[in-house]
């Protein structure tokens, strides 16, 4: 046999070989029967399962939830499985914990992914009536409605890492008025610790309530955050209520950031103090781009935002915001930089637009056509 043909056979030996032990690795990465995920189905009637506390005690890591259309009249509590999935029907998938307890308990070390279900209900005098969250939690085209909190987090009490999107987190309270029940902020989402995250995408929340008519600091009517990050992108503040103070949004401690991009903050109450709309504090920071804060009323001071830590605001407008005292676009007690960054149609007795009593920069700005003190109108400080 000559050398060439030698070469050539030696080549096509070794390319079967390689092709050999490739389909062997394939094989062996092919899971066996006891590993491959299940779909664990639940309905009323008809199903493997009748309730999901049952289906999710079954489950193996990586099994889906299927729950078909209909009222589950349950408190659930995920078990050390990971990662698991929970999959409704939409609207017509409800989980109704009945005012008894946490509609959902995710504790630590659990991945979980909630989809296409309703969630309401949910009642605690201490924290999380909706859900509580300790681990890594997706929810998904979920409806988060009507559940309350005693303390923090009326919606979602969190600890852990929440990814939402294309959901609706709405008529959330912290603090129960008819029981005398004053809460510590958040109704829409409570975020506590220097690890706990929250990201918002494509969502709404929308007419959440913390009650607490006398105490600063408890704020926070669609999210309170203490030392965490929070991120929403291209989602609406809308209709909530702080009482005393941050009607929409609340960040503060050490650590914490803010980061909004392409968000619409309007309509936001604190009835009883300060920051309507949007309050950073206590050493956190903001990083607002491409926003509408509007519409957004305070008591006292800044109604669009109040301002007490580094923030930066790009590419955004504040308008329609009314305060009783000052800043009715916003208040700032700390480092802020404007850069293409409207601020108009605001009003308040002293400083309409802005009230300041720090170095403000602002770069490619308008501040103009705003209602306050005769001589000073748009700016104060």
């Amino acid at each position: 046999m000559s050398r060439q043909r030698i070469v050539r056979v030696a080549n096509v030996a070794i390319a079967a070989a390689l092709t050999l032990a490739s389909v062997a690795v394939a094989v062996s990465a092919v899971p066996t029967d006891s590993a491959v995920a299940a779909t664990r189905d639940v309905c009323p009637t008809g199903c493997s399962f009748t309730t999901i506390q049952a289906a999710l005690d079954a489950a193996a890591s990586g099994d889906e939830i299927s729950i078909g259309a209909g009222t589950y009249l349950e408190r659930l509590t995920v078990p050390a499985v990971t990662p698991l999935s929970i999959v409704g029907a939409g609207a017509t998938t409800i989980i109704d914990a009945e005012a008894l307890g946490t509609a959902l308990t995710v504790p630590a070390g659990v991945d979980l992914t909630v989809e296409a279900v309703v969630i309401s209900n949910g009642r605690t005098t201490e924290n999380g009536g909706g859900i509580s969250n300790s681990g890594v939690l997706t929810l998904r085209n979920v409806d988060l409605s009507a559940n309350v909190a005693g303390n923090s987090g009326g919606g979602i009490w969190n600890q852990g890492t929440v990814l939402i999107e294309d959901s609706v987190i709405q008529a959330n309270l912290a603090g129960d008025q008819a029981v005398g029940d004053r809460g510590l902020g958040g109704a829409g989402i409570a975020s506590i610790g220097p690890s706990a995250a929250v990201t918002i995408r494509r969502s709404a929340l929308q007419q959440n309530r913390v009650y607490e008519p006398t105490t600063d600091f408890r704020g926070g009517g669609a999210i309170n955050s203490n030392f965490g990050d929070v991120t929403i992108e291209d989602s609406l503040i809308f209709d909530n209520d702080g009482d005393f103070s941050a009607g929409g949004i609340d960040v503060r401690g050490s650590g914490g950031l803010l980061t909004m991009r392409r968000t619409n903050v309007i309509g936001n109450r604190a009835a009883n103090g300060s920051g309507g709309g949007i309050v950073v504090r206590q050493s956190a920071r903001a990083d607002i781009d491409s926003s509408l804060i509007a519409g957004n009323q305070a008591d006292s001071g800044g109604a669009g935002l109040r301002i007490d830590a580094i923030t930066s605001i790009t590419n955004s407008t504040i308008s329609g915001n009314v305060a009783g005292s000052s800043g009715g676009g916003l208040r700032a007690g700390s480092g802020l930089v404007l850069d293409s960054v409207t601020i108009t149609d605001n009003e308040a007795p002293f400083g309409g637009g802005v009230w300041t009593n720090r170095t403000v920069t602002a770069d490619n700005s308008v501040i103009a056509g705003n209602r306050g003190d005769a001589d000073w109108p748009d700016c104060l400080g």
